[in-house]
């Protein structure tokens, strides 16, 4: 395809009112007729109009677009674009680099991990962009976003935990080693701030469950701790990350639960039994006098659940 030049991608702005302040949905309504032009040369256009527009709600509406066929020259306008500073700050600003960090991130390309960075770094970010960096540095992959992710999850003087935890589901994406001893390290410290903060000891707790395939011993005994913390959601998700973990270790932690106050801690605990062990363990599970009322009804719902599906596949 020939690479359309300045005077035609110029005249092209005119005659879709790029740049003359018309209210937002008329600019967009505009813009949807160029969908139907073949994708290369669509995408061509839309980068152009991403550097001559100044209507951060069509700005919105051109990134998602041009998000879907990205080239580099996309790229390098989106990083720059979440990098520059001449943008007021505002909530529709901050929306649309959001918006620019999701697309860097969609492109899992790892030229965008240096500016990804740096927005995350700047605490004096608003919070919901650098939310959106860590995890847009997530699924891009790169092994090189690891230690700064590693550096917010353990920063004591950060001030947003909604950070911290984004940074952690992040690391699991990642899926490094790398984060298994800082993780356990938080998990293990149940003094300050961050014990009253449920949700990232959640996320912790997940990260720690997807690289629990390494069987590492920190990460075991910070999660065999987190079994006694007073939410049952991190319970039960200690329980839920063990399981994940192929080491025989963790069989009688999680057997123990089975004893849990909550329903569905011990809910869990039979069922991650189940997972690991099949059903004849859990059958036998019937035969203990001790068991709760909740894990005999759990155990007879999931033998009911196997029976119907061993009779599908009988009947396919």
């Amino acid at each position: 395809m020939t690479k359309p030049n300045d005077h035609f991608l110029s005249d092209l702005a005119k005659q879709f009112k790029i740049a003359q302040n018309l209210p937002a949905q008329e600019h967009i309504k505009l813009l949807k007729k160029l969908e139907k032009l073949e994708s290369e040369k669509l995408c061509l256009i839309l980068n152009y109009f991403l550097t001559v527009e100044t209507n951060p709600e069509v700005l919105i509406y051109i990134v998602k677009t041009v998000s879907k066929f990205q080239n580099d020259l996309t790229i390098d306008i989106l990083t720059d674009m979440i990098l520059n500073q001449k943008y007021e700050n505002s909530e529709i600003i901050t929306k649309l680099k959001c918006e620019i960090a999701n697309a860097l991130g969609q492109s899992k390309n790892s030229s965008c991990v240096l500016p990804l960075l740096y927005v995350l770094n700047n605490k004096n970010e608003n919070y919901k962009l650098r939310l959106a960096c860590a995890e847009a540095l997530g699924r891009i992959g790169s092994s090189y976003a690891v230690t700064p992710l590693i550096e917010v999850v353990t920063d004591d003087e950060e001030k947003s935990m909604y950070l911290r935890e984004s940074a952690a589901k992040a690391l699991g994406m990642l899926g490094d080693i790398r984060a298994i001893e800082p993780l356990a390290n938080i998990l293990e410290n149940r003094n300050g701030l961050f014990g009253r903060f449920t949700f990232l000891k959640e996320r912790i707790i997940e990260t720690l469950g997807r690289l629990g395939q390494y069987g590492d011993e920190k990460s075991i005994r910070a999660l065999k701790n987190a079994l006694e913390d007073e939410s049952p959601t991190v319970r039960s998700g200690a329980i839920e990350a063990l399981s994940e973990i192929e080491d025989e270790k963790i069989i009688p932690l999680i057997e123990k639960m089975l004893e849990d106050k909550d329903e569905t801690v011990a809910r869990t605990a039979v069922f991650s039994l189940y997972e690991i062990l099949g059903k004849d363990y859990i059958k036998s599970l019937l035969n203990t006098s001790s068991i709760q009322e909740c894990c005999i009804d759990e155990i007879k719902s999931i033998l009911a659940d196997d029976a119907d599906i061993e009779v599908e596949v009988n009947d396919k």
